[in-house]
């Protein structure tokens, strides 16, 4: 008994799965065909014998299998003495997208000058489908290959743009990310809105000084978050929306999270 053509995938990220066997019995004929995947964790399926025709197939629903590698498994029976041989293969599920993280360049909405640099780095956590494939694109432009870090082509000229990563595994798992930003400083295109919000350092601050120095900066304050506060301790800003010394067009909203003073 063997697998037959086509052969199942070594790695496979559908929620079905199609198998086929060649069996023979000399001297007697093939009653059943079953199929399985990790001892009858996925199926059995039993294949339709027919009249005996030597090559069987089933298809086993595999979508409640979590990612991890299992073994299948086709078994022939005859009418004699009821098991009759077996074949067994490795089979990797793997529906998980790759890991992509940017590690520098603009963050979304940030103010940049024309020498944008953007970093990155991706994995494929196992059960691993290599190859990992990277993906950049600027603006509108088509996906190309994505070095370790991704230098903005000479002519980002002033105004909107976007930056486009992709990373994807041999099954199609894929994860993107979209950066939005807009450079000034440069030269050409559209006419970027006056940079006036300068973020400044908010933490340890009470919401009154807090205010103050957001509307200093040129930027706006936006949606204010208390965390509980039993003691009735003084209240300052632990966490901020963005990052202090970020530039953004006028009036940029900043969201604040207030809590108990350490």
């Amino acid at each position: 008994m063997e697998f037959a053509a086509p052969l199942p995938p070594s790695n496979t990220r559908a929620d079905n799965l199609t198998i086929s066997a060649t069996a023979s019995e000399a001297g007697g004929h093939i009653t059943k065909v079953v199929f399985s995947v990790q001892t009858f964790l996925a199926g059995p399926s039993v294949a339709d014998v027919g009249d005996d025709k030597g090559t069987y197939s089933a298809t086993i629903d595999i979508s409640g299998l979590l990612d991890g590698t299992y073994l299948i498994t086709a078994e022939a029976f005859d009418g004699i003495v009821d098991h009759t041989s077996s074949v067994t293969r490795n089979l990797i599920i793997d529906r998980t997208a790759p890991t992509l993280t940017l590690t520098q360049g603009p963050v979304e909405g940030e103010v940049v000058d024309p020498d944008v640099d953007f970093g990155w780095s991706a994995s494929d956590p196992a059960p691993a489908s290599p190859p990992l494939t990277v993906t950049c694109a600027w603006d509108a432009a088509a996906q190309g290959p994505c070095p370790p870090s991704a230098l903005g082509p000479s002519d980002l000229v002033n105004g909107a743009h976007r930056f486009t990563i992709i990373a994807s595994d041999a099954l199609g798992n894929r994860t993107t990310l979209v950066r939005h930003f807009m450079v000034t400083g440069g030269s050409g295109g559209s006419s970027v809105p006056t940079v006036r919000c300068r973020v400044p350092k908010l933490k340890g601050l009470s919401l009154a000084k807090a205010k103050a120095r957001i509307m200093a900066g040129g930027c706006t304050v936006g949606t204010v978050r208390r965390l509980a506060n039993p003691r009735r301790r003084p209240v300052v800003v632990r966490t901020q929306s963005r990052r202090a010394g970020q530039r953004y067009v006028t009036r940029a909203r900043i969201n604040l999270v207030l809590g108990p003073k350490a």
